[in-house]
C-alpha cells in the first residue's frame, strides 16, 4: 500500500500502486511505470531485507488528482512520474483509466469453481474510488470527470473509515486490510484510492516434491547465512535468459497471460543489488535467448510499508508538498497540498504461482521456441538477494518491483524433508549442471530489454486534505 498525504488550504488523501515489463513499443503508461521503478528502488533503504513497490499503483493514483493540479504543481507531478509532456491532466487520467478497463476485461477475477488438476485463469484487477467529505465542494468539471468513482461520506464519522477499509480489503482479496486507522474519522477532506490485485500460476509449475531446504546467503560469496532452512523450489527447463559480468537475468512467464516475472541475480559481492538501470534491464530483455536452465528459487511471502514523500521530492516533486501547491482544479474553495504518500504492498510466491497486492495513498491537508537437444543446464541459483519485477511484456507496464533478501515461505507452507544441496540436480533430475563462471559464453550479454517479476495485489488511495 502506498499513501500520499496531502495538505490543503482545505484537506485531501491519495493511494497508488503499479508494475510491468518493457515491450517493443512503449506505451505512455509503460514509460511512466518503467521510469519511476529504479528511482524508487534506489532511494528506498537498500539495507532492508525485502522490498516491494508498485510503480503502476503510484502512477495510476497520481493520475486521479493530476486533472486538478495547476501550474508548477501539475508540471512537477507530470515530470517526476514521466507522464507524456504534451498531455494534459485529463488526458493522463483517461489514459490510465483505459489501461484499467483493458486489464479488468482481459483478466477478470473468476468466481467459477476450479476443478481438480485445473489451473485457475490469471486475475489482474485495478479499482479506483475517490472518497470526499460531505463538506468539501469539488469543482464541477472534476466531479464530472471522475463520475461514479466519487463516494461522499462524513469524514468525522468512524464508520467512514470502516467503509473505506472494507472496500480496500475487498479489492485486494483481503491481502491489504487497512489503509486508514480504524475506529476514527477519515483524515483530510478527500481520499482517492486505487487498488490492484494480481494472481496467476506459472506456465511451468514447480513440483512440490522437488522443493527442499537450504541456506539463503547475504551475497554471492556465500560466506554469511541470512536464513537457514529456506524453502527452495527446483526445475530444469528452457527459460528466456540473458547475462552480463554483473547479473543473471531470467524470466518466468505466467499461464494464459503476457505478464511475467523477471529475476535479476547479482553475480559477485562487488555488484550493487540495485546496480541496474531501466536501460540495463531493457537491454537484457532485448538480448534474451532460450536457454536450458537449472533453476533454484526460494518460496517467499512478505508485506512492505513505506512513506514516499522524500523519494518523490528527490525525483523533483517539490511544490505539490508545499503551501503554494495549486490543486484548485479539484476544489477552489479549499487550498490543497500533499501531506504524505503512503505505500503498502504484499507478495507471495510458491510452486504454483504468485499473488500480490499494493496500496498507495496521497493525503492532503490544510497548509501552514525451445531447441530439441538437451545440453547441460546452466545454473540459476537464487540463494542470495535478488531483484524481482512483474511486468506485462505486451505493453511494457511494470506492475511490481522489489528485492528479496530474506525469503520467509508463505504462511501454511510445510517444511520440506528434502535437502536442497547441489546433489539435488543429479538425485532428482538425473543431470549435472554448469555454473558458467565465464559470463557471456552461454547466453547473450546484457543489452536492451526490461522485465519485472511479481504477482501482487495493488491498491491505490489518494487522500487530499486542507492545508493548515
Amino acid at each position: 500500500m502506498i499513501a500520499i498525504m496531502m495538505k490543503l488550504h482545505a484537506g485531501m488523501m491519495l493511494f497508488l500502486t503499479l508494475v510491468a515489463r518493457c515491450a517493443d513499443s512503449t506505451t505512455p503508461t509503460a514509460t511512466s511505470t518503467q521510469e519511476v521503478t529504479f528511482p524508487l528502488l534506489n532511494f528506498l533503504d537498500e539495507s532492508a531485507e525485502n522490498m516491494l513497490v508498485s510503480p503502476l499503483s503510484i502512477t495510476t493514483c497520481f493520475s486521479l488528482v493530476l486533472p486538478g493540479a495547476r501550474g508548477d504543481t501539475q508540471t512537477q507531478i507530470a515530470q517526476s512520474l514521466s507522464y507524456p509532456s504534451d498531455a494534459g491532466g485529463e488526458e493522463v487520467y483517461n489514459t490510465f483509466n483505459s489501461l484499467r478497463e483493458s486489464y479488468n476485461s482481459r483478466y477478470p477475477v473468476s468466481t467459477a469453481p476450479v476443478q481438480e488438476h485445473e489451473n485457475p485463469p490469471p486475475a489482474l484487477q485495478i479499482a479506483n474510488s475517490i472518497w470526499a467529505d460531505l463538506t468539501l465542494q469539488l469543482e464541477p468539471a472534476y466531479a464530472n470527470l471522475i463520475g461514479d468513482l466519487l463516494v461522499v461520506v462524513d469524514f468525522s464519522n468512524a464508520t467512514s473509515a470502516t467503509s473505506l477499509n472494507t472496500w480496500v480489503a475487498s479489492q485486494t482479496n483481503n491481502k491489504i486490510e487497512t489503509v486508514v486507522t480504524p475506529g476514527q474519522g477519515l483524515p483530510g477532506k478527500l481520499i482517492a484510492v486505487n487498488a490492484v490485485y494480481f494472481k496467476a500460476t506459472w506456465s511451468n509449475q514447480f513440483e512440490a516434491s522437488n522443493t527442499g531446504t537450504n541456506s539463503f546467503f547475504n551475497d554471492p560469496t556465500r560466506q554469511a547465512v541470512v536464513k537457514a532452512g529456506s524453502h527452495f523450489m527446483h526445475q530444469i527447463d528452457y527459460f528466456s535468459y540473458a547475462e552480463s559480468s554483473t547479473h543473471q537475468i531470467l524470466t518466468l512467464p505466467y499461464l494464459g497471460t503476457s505478464i511475467e516475472m523477471v529475476l535479476a541475480l547479482p553475480r559477485s559481492a562487488q555488484t550493487s543489488l540495485i546496480g541496474l538501470s531501466n536501460d540495463d534491464l531493457t537491454a537484457a530483455m532485448d538480448s534474451m535467448t532460450s536457454t536450458y536452465i537449472a533453476l533454484a528459487l526460494p518460496k517467499f511471502e512478505f508485506f512492505a510499508d513505506y512513506e514516499l514523500n522524500d523519494v518523490l521530492k528527490s525525483m523533483g516533486m517539490m511544490v505539490p508538498f508545499e503551501d503554494n501547491a495549486d490543486f484548485s482544479g479539484l476544489s477552489s474553495s479549499a487550498a490543497l497540498k500533499i501531506d504524505k504518500v503512503i505505500h503498502k504492498t504484499f507478495i507471495a510466491v510458491d510452486e504454483f504461482g504468485t499473488e500480490a497486492a499494493a496500496v498507495t495513498a496521497i493525503v492532503m491537508r490544510v497548509t501552514s521456441a525451445n531447441p530439441p537437444s538437451r545440453p547441460t543446464p546452466l545454473l540459476f541459483k537464487a540463494d542470495h538477494p535478488f531483484l524481482l519485477f512483474i511486468r506485462d511484456r505486451a505493453d511494457g507496464n511494470v506492475l511490481f518491483a522489489g528485492k528479496v533478501g530474506n525469503p520467509n515461505p508463505p504462511a501454511g507452507s510445510v517444511t520440506p524433508t528434502l535437502a536442497a544441496d547441489d546433489a539435488i540436480w543429479a538425485n532428482k533430475f538425473g543431470q549435472a549442471v554448469s555454473t558458467n563462471d565465464n559470463p557471456g559464453t552461454n547466453a547473450a550479454s546484457l543489452h536492451r530489454g526490461c522485465y519485472y517479476l511479481w504477482l501482487l495485489v495493488l491498491l491505490r488511495v489518494l487522500v487530499l486534505c486542507t492545508r493548515t
